[in-house]
């Protein structure tokens, strides 16, 4: 018997999606047609460049925790000009999904079980466009402003390949 071991290759942009979508229906619990109108605002000309489930304390409707995905669509650009389209996810991305997100998600699920919290998730468009419009596009509406339970630990997480996403998860202490 041997050890086989290989990478994939990926359209840079689908692999960037596939985080958003593991985020969305692994902490979320999100439909596919949610994960399906987030993709479409993902898509040029790039409507959406945070993606975030937030974990809330029902009884006062205060954050406990989040977890966010940030995109730099400029980066996203730049990394396709220097390097082709096409990356290759390395060999710890376990289906296309790198380490820290699993493991991110796996740890917020935990945390907001374990604190009672209730989750959603919201999207936050780029400044350029009009987000009245953009919302009517995708069949979304605008999001609760929540405050925070307290001053939240913040760690960012490494999305390795990705170099145009930030991966962050935010606990109130």
């Amino acid at each position: 018997m041997g050890t086989f071991t290989g990478t994939r290759t990926w359209a840079r942009f689908d692999l960037l999606a596939l985080q958003i979508k593991s985020l969305l229906s692994n902490a979320a619990g999100a439909s596919n047609s949610s994960v399906e109108s987030v993709y479409k605002g993902l898509l040029p000309p790039h409507y959406i460049n945070q993606v975030a489930v937030r974990g809330y304390f029902p009884h006062n409707e205060k954050l406990g925790a989040e977890l966010r995905i940030y995109i730099d669509w400029r980066e996203h650009t730049l990394q396709i000009a220097a390097g082709g389209e096409c990356i290759q996810a390395p060999n710890n991305w376990v289906e296309g999904i790198a380490p820290d997100m699993k493991h991110a998600t796996d740890v917020f699920v935990d945390l907001c079980k374990s604190a009672r919290l209730s989750t959603e998730w919201v999207v936050v468009y780029s400044n350029e466009f009009d987000a009245n419009k953009v919302d009517k596009i995708l069949g979304f509406t605008t999001a609760k402003k929540r405050q925070w339970q307290s001053t939240p630990e913040v760690m960012n997480l490494n999305m390795g390949v990705l170099k145009e996403a930030r991966l962050v998860i935010s606990v109130a202490t």
